[in-house]
């Protein structure tokens, strides 16, 4: 094993290059006709591409087209949904998901409580 030094530049690089990439991809897969898992991967996308409006419509769209998912695809579509519409000051969308969040599995302590704090944060 080599012992490399951490280089925060060409971290940053790598993260930009993964975002970029993943804009592309969801630019590309967004001009299909999408349903069930291919959209809930659609929103992973624009999450990490940092579009987050997308994401968070999309992740609307596959629990509204999904009714009755669950599991992690769901509770992750949530988790999206809580905190960008935390952000938005759509604090009773945010609430009613983290609820819906809450009464599924799997969740982690923490991340429920980073939910709830979006939440009280707004």
């Amino acid at each position: 094993k080599r012992h490399m030094p951490f280089d925060a530049r060409l971290s940053d690089k790598i993260k930009q290059e993964q975002r970029d990439l993943a804009a592309s991809y969801a630019t590309l897969l967004a001009a299909r006709q999408l349903e069930g898992q291919d959209v809930y991967y659609l929103g992973l996308l624009y999450n990490l591409a940092r579009n987050f409006d997308a994401a968070l419509e999309t992740m609307r769209r596959f629990l509204a087209e999904n009714p009755k998912a669950t599991g992690e695809p769901a509770q992750n579509a949530r988790a999206i949904i809580v905190i960008q519409a935390a952000k938005k000051g759509l604090l009773e969308e945010a609430s009613n998901r983290l609820a819906e969040y809450a009464k599924d599995q799997p969740q982690l302590a923490e991340d429920r409580y980073a939910l709830e704090n979006w939440v009280g944060v707004g």
